[in-house]
This record gives C-alpha cells, sequence and structure tokens, in this order.
C-alpha cells in the first residue's frame, strides 16, 4: 500500500514544460508537508501495527477490543475500515483530511497498545534486519535469465511489510543494514572463537592426558625398582667388614699352614660390585623378569617424556626430540597446560558464552518483533562483560578439588573451571549482582537508592 500510495503522491504530479512541477506543500529532495508525512508514514505504520496485532495466533483483534476501549481512545467501532478507505493521494476537504490524520495517530496509539511490549518502531526495525533488501537479488536472478529488472517486474510493485517499514520509519533504512553487517561479523567471530576453543581445549586435554601418563609411568618405575632392589638385597654375599674378628683370625692363620693366605685374601677384599640386573645373561628366572619389568617401565617413561617434548614443540622444522628438550618436558608440559586452563580457556569461554547469550536474546526479541538498533550496543557490551567475567571468574569460584576454604559467591558447583566460564559468561548480568552483593557483604554497604530503582532513573 505505502508503494501505491507513494506512487499515487508521483501520478498526481502534472507535467509542465517536459518536467513535473510538484503540488503545493512539496519540496525537492522529499515532502516537508505536514498532511503529506502524518497520511503517508503514518499510515504505513499503521499498517504495520494492524497486521501484528492479527497475525498473532494466540489473539485477535477483535477479542482484544471492547467499546469501552474504543470509547477511551476516541475510536468508532468501524475504525479499521474507516483506515481502509483512506486513500492516496488524500481527497476531500481539508476538514476530512484533519479528520483522517487525527484517525490514524488516534489507531496508532491503540495498536501500540496492543502490540506492547512490541511498539511500531521495532516492528519496522525488525523487519528491516531480518528481511533485508530483495531488490539486489532480484537484479541477479532476473541477469541470470537475460531479462532486466523494468522488463521482470510492473512499473508499481505491491507494497510488502519491508516497503511499508520503509515508508515509515525511513530513518532506520541505514541502521538495519549497519545492524545486518555487524551481526555478520560478530557470528563469524563467535565461530572463529569456537573453532579456536575447541582446538586449545583438545590441545591441552592432550597435554594432561600425557601429564597423567607420565605420572602413572613413574610410579610403575619406582615399584619396579624397589622390586629390583629387594631382589638384590637378598643375594649379595656379605662383605669381609661384616665377617667377626676371631674368625677372621682363624681363617688367616689356616691361610698360612696352606699357603693360600696370599692369593685368597686379597682377592675377597677386591671383589668388584656388580648390580642386580647388570649380570647378562641372567641368571635365574625371576632376575629376568625383575629387570625386564624395570626396563619396561623406564622404556616407557621416556617415550611419554618424548611425547610431551612432542607437544610443546612448535616448531616444525626443528629437532623436537633434542635430548636437552625432553629433559626439561616434564615442567614445561606442566606449567603450560596450568596456563592454557586457566587463562586462556576461561577467557575464551567466557566469550563464547556471552555470545551464546546474544543470540538467545536477539533471536527472542526477532520472534516478538522487539530488535531496536540500541541492541547492537548492548550486544558489543555484553560480549566484553563475557569476556571479562569469564577471565575472572577463577578469582570468585573455584571448581571442585580446589584450593580455597571460602564460600564461593556462586554457593556450591561440580562444574569444570570451564564450564564455569562458561556458564558466567552466558549470564554475565547474574553474575555481576552476585560480586556486588559480596561486595555489599564485605564492606557492610547498604543500599542509598530506594528498592525498585537502579539509581540512574530507571526503574528495575
Amino acid at each position: 500500500m505505502a508503494d501505491q500510495d507513494a506512487a499515487g503522491v508521483g501520478d498526481s504530479l502534472d507535467e509542465a514544460g517536459g518536467r513535473k512541477t510538484a503540488p503545493q506543500g512539496f519540496r525537492k529532495g522529499g515532502s516537508r508537508d505536514p498532511k503529506v508525512f502524518v497520511l503517508l508514514r503514518e499510515l504505513s505504520e499503521v499498517h504495520l501495527l494492524l497486521d501484528n496485532v492479527s497475525g498473532n495466533p494466540n489473539t485477535t483483534v477483535s477479542e482484544r477490543t471492547t467499546e469501552e476501549k474504543l470509547k477511551q481512545q476516541g475510536l468508532d467501532s468501524d475504525w479499521i475500515e474507516k483506515i481502509c478507505e483512506i486513500s492516496w493521494p488524500p481527497d476531500g476537504s481539508n476538514e476530512e483530511k484533519a479528520d483522517d490524520a487525527a484517525l490514524l495517530i488516534r489507531a496508532k496509539d491503540y495498536l501500540n497498545r496492543l502490540s506492547a511490549p512490541a511498539s511500531g518502531s521495532t516492528i519496522a526495525f525488525t523487519l528491516l534486519v531480518t528481511q533485508g533488501d530483495a531488490a539486489p537479488q532480484r537484479s541477479r536472478l532476473a541477469s541470470l535469465w537475460g531479462q532486466h529488472e523494468g522488463d521482470q517486474a510492473p512499473q508499481h510493485r505491491p507494497p510488502t511489510r519491508r516497503s511499508l517499514a520503509e515508508t515509515a520509519y525511513p530513518d532506520l533504512i541505514g541502521k538495519a543494514a549497519g545492524f545486518r553487517r555487524a551481526m555478520l561479523w560478530i557470528s563469524l567471530s563467535l565461530v572463529f572463537a569456537l573453532l579456536l576453543t575447541c582446538a586449545i581445549s583438545w590441545y591441552v586435554a592432550y597435554g594432561n592426558a600425557a601429564l597423567a601418563e607420565l605420572e602413572t609411568a613413574r610410579v610403575a618405575v619406582a615399584t619396579a625398582q624397589d622390586r629390583v632392589d629387594e631382589a638384590e638385597a637378598g643375594v649379595v654375599s656379605p662383605s669381609p667388614a661384616a665377617t667377626p674378628r676371631g674368625e677372621r683370625a682363624t681363617r688367616a692363620a689356616a691361610g698360612l699352614a696352606t699357603g693360600q693366605a696370599a692369593t685368597s685374601a686379597p682377592a675377597a677384599a677386591t671383589r668388584p660390585f656388580v648390580a642386580y640386573c647388570a649380570t647378562k645373561p641372567y641368571q635365574t628366572a625371576d632376575q629376568s623378569r625383575l629387570c625386564n619389568a624395570r626396563d619396561n617401565a623406564l622404556a616407557d617413561k621416556q617415550r611419554i617424556e618424548r611425547r610431551l617434548a612432542d607437544w610443546l614443540c612448535w616448531d616444525l622444522f626443528g629437532d623436537c626430540s633434542n635430548p636437552a628438550k625432553v629433559a626439561d618436558a616434564t615442567s614445561r608440559a606442566a606449567a603450560m597446560a596450568t596456563i592454557m586452563g586457566t587463562a586462556v580457556l576461561p577467557f575464551l569461554y567466557g566469550l563464547l558464552g556471552a555470545g551464546a547469550a546474544i543470540i538467545r536474546s536477539l533471536s527472542r526479541k526477532i520472534r516478538a518483533s522487539l530488535l531496536s538498533p540500541r541492541d547492537l550496543h548492548l550486544s558489543f557490551q555484553q560480549l566484553a562483560l563475557g569476556a571479562v567475567i569469564g577471565a575472572c571468574i577463577g578469582l570468585f569460584v573455584s571448581a571442585p578439588g580446589g584450593e580455597g576454604d571460602g564460600d564461593n559467591i556462586l554457593g556450591p558447583v561440580t562444574l569444570s573451571a570451564s564450564a564455569i566460564s562458561f556458564v558466567a559468561g552466558f549470564g554475565v548480568e547474574a553474575v555481576f549482582q552476585a560480586i556486588e552483593a559480596l561486595i555489599a557483604r564485605i564492606f557492610n554497604l547498604t543500599s542509598a537508592t530506594p528498592a525498585g530503582n537502579r539509581g540512574d532513573g530507571v526503574a528495575s
């Protein structure tokens, strides 16, 4: 209807000297006649509001309309028919035009109440954001078939919801285009952040698994070594120093008598110590079993240390198996896993949680036609707050098994650190309210503002 009305305005212009002359009240570059502003833009907004109310599956206009409400609003029972009878260009006397304008204003006010919490501006902005501009798409489709836009479309296309929104709120067209571009970049950034978070999470999980496996291998090596030491202590003969003094004197006298003291005594005193597992081939089955078990445990431990060195090595062309790098791989891997798990991942999960909350909030507002230009700025603020609280939530909430004797501000939790960061980013407002309550308890503060008022003039 708005396109036809606008076309009617153009058709009403007379040709004069090959150029169209605007009637009285029109100016070059757009009309500033109050009657045109009221009857064209207000008429388009009223039709948008009627479409929104009548399209509600839960109720109808007649169900929500009573004679008392109509009288309070100054509307007759046939007010919808009168609106539909308003034509463009407006005809009739000035009094009739004024009556039409007054009818549209009263109907707009009444329909805004019926559409609450939505309004004409939010309905128009939601349509401009979600439906986009179909003209470039029609042009591309026409060019594919070898047609021009003028060949496939009539001169006066039937009005659409978007055209009504553009006519009712032309100042929102540019803001809606910027909103769509910003939401596209936010969506792409969240996808990139999700992929990065998944990659880092897998990387940290691999490192933590290797560290846990290394700890198990160390326990296995210690156990195998203890068994070898016990077996070694049982087979080693007593040293000469442990022989009683009288017995040594008797053995020495016997040696002098037989002539063997000069050879046997020095040999027994200088016999070298041989480790239990150094004697090869092994003499007994127990020796073979114990020594092989220890060697396998040591080999497994060294293999895991090389894996940790490879996990830490980001140089694709370097030597990751350098003994110097393998020697301190364990300590460096533990530090890397701690930093990634306690500093980097909470930040990213907080950002993802805030992004998920933004997407859900915008989806609800789109379904209810509540989208407005300020939602874009609020989305950026929520992303920033989500990243901040995700990185700092570990200061206030400890994961299971963590240190800290005080109570958490969010009560007892059984979530991992990353899960807590995501939840904090998703419900960033609730977390900040909990922090404010904690500050009030610590410093014994009392609210100086009345209940239900946030202190900025807006009721909470």
